[in-house]
């Protein structure tokens, strides 16, 4: 089990994050100023002894987060500004780096629109 925050994707300017929370959950982050951040999670505690599916939707009002296809946590949310700041996979790329994902990452892809469950389950 992760002993801190491991950031699976994120970018490089800190407001948005999918993650393994300090808890020890799947959890996607985000943050458009310091009194405006939030986070949803899965309720249930990193299974490490197997590969999983993770996803994670926004589509302007509420952000999905999917782990092996199903639906796990919801929240409404504030619009995430989007501009030419880079991602980072595997880790936290602003300085310091840190929050290093100890895992084998595949297939990441990003789409221009949330996915609706039924496509999140044909991935």
């Amino acid at each position: 089990m992760p002993t801190g925050e491991a950031r699976f994707l994120s970018r490089r300017n800190g407001t948005l994050a999918l993650r393994v929370d300090t808890e020890g959950r799947w959890s996607f982050h985000w943050n458009q100023v310091a009194t405006d951040s939030a986070k949803i999670a899965d309720s249930a505690p990193l299974d490490t002894t197997s590969w999983h599916h993770l996803a994670a939707t926004h589509d302007g009002a509420t952000a999905k987060l999917f782990v092996d296809h199903v639906l796990r946590a919801t929240a409404a949310l504030p619009t995430v500004r989007f501009d030419a700041t880079g991602l980072d996979v595997g880790g936290n790329g602003r300085p310091p780096e840190s929050a290093f994902a100890n895992a084998v990452i595949d297939d990441v892809r990003l789409y221009d629109r949330a996915l609706s469950a039924d496509e999140i389950a044909r991935l």
